[in-house]
């Protein structure tokens, strides 16, 4: 085999030694060589990296505007379809309080595919319910969602402010205003309810009430309120169960409507939110824009595997 050499001179009076030299041609060939090898491992490496990546998060355009403001704030029309935010989901059932998860619901719609994207409110064995209280800065009513979680041994509920551990103040939800003004109240011995959520939850026998206390210009008023317990309407062998809403309470189909989801119908929760994910999925740099929300999933998730 010829490799290729270079020639040194040497010169001694009128004669002329030439000699290849082998060790700076080998020296190159080593380089070229680690170099090739270099550049396997890493194709490798990143074929590897991109298979398990794509078994494990899922990449979504988001259609409609139940999440506002959360996601698509500003959403654009395309063919009578709104979209703006993209989003990263880990597809996982393992979801807390507050996760944003995309739910199957093709069994419920008769399509296949048709997903829905909302906030895990409650989880199997929460008590709940979404109420009329006297909790605005004037002592306004505004509806709220009420939660005690799971094994809260809890028979009165004393409204302490915003950061009330029950009676839940959501900061990310598009209007408390728009809420509150847009429900049907169902009124049941002087307490008011959201009447999608009582028709749809409250209206079973034996349901737990438990005495809501608010303090309003230094009066106590109190309300008797009955709450839902997730899960205590599935049968035996059903999974565990999550309540969901959208952000955009005046104007999302959820739970409310739809009842209880099983937890083995959770696709995902999702990772990140990529404004104008539509605009830049659609134009002519995608390419560029999924090569950095690749790696830049890859290194959140690092920095949290070794940060937790």
């Amino acid at each position: 085999m010829n490799y290729p050499y270079k020639k040194t001179k040497f010169e001694k009076g009128d004669e002329r030694y030439y000699f290849t030299d082998f060790i700076y041609t080998e020296m190159k060939r080593t380089t070229y060589m680690c170099f090739v090898l270099i550049m396997a491992i890493f194709l490798v490496a990143l074929l590897s990296v991109s298979y398990v990546f794509n078994r494990s998060y899922q990449y979504i355009t988001i259609e409609n505007k139940s999440m506002q403001p959360t996601i698509n704030p500003n959403p654009i029309n395309v063919d009578g379809k709104w979209y703006q935010d993209s989003v990263y989901i880990k597809l996982t059932q393992d979801i807390d309080y507050g996760d944003i998860v995309i739910i199957d619901r093709s069994e419920e719609e008769g399509e296949d595919g048709y997903t829905v994207i909302k906030r895990v409110m409650a989880l199997e064995g929460d008590q709940i319910s979404i109420t009329f209280l006297p909790v605005g800065e004037n002592g306004e009513y505004e509806i709220r969602f009420i939660r005690i979680k799971a094994g809260d041994d809890v028979d009165q509920i004393v409204y302490q402010g915003q950061d009330d551990e029950y009676i839940l103040y959501e900061d990310y939800i598009l209007s408390y205003d728009d809420w509150t003004g847009c429900e049907v109240r169902t009124e049941v011995d002087g307490t008011y309810y959201d009447s999608d959520f009582y028709d749809k939850f409250l209206s079973y026998d034996n349901l737990p009430t438990h005495e809501v206390i608010v303090n309003v210009n230094g009066q106590e008023q109190s309300f008797d309120v009955k709450f839902f317990i997730v899960g205590c309407d599935k049968s035996e062998d059903a999974p565990d169960q999550v309540f969901y809403l959208g952000d955009n309470r005046a104007g999302s189909s959820d739970s409310r409507g739809n009842g209880t989801a099983d937890i083995d119908k959770v696709v995902g929760r999702v990772i990140k939110i990529f404004r104008n994910g539509y605009s830049i999925m659609t134009g002519p740099w995608s390419w560029a824009e999924k090569i950095y929300e690749f790696f830049a999933i890859i290194w959140e998730e690092l920095i949290n595997y070794f940060t937790i």
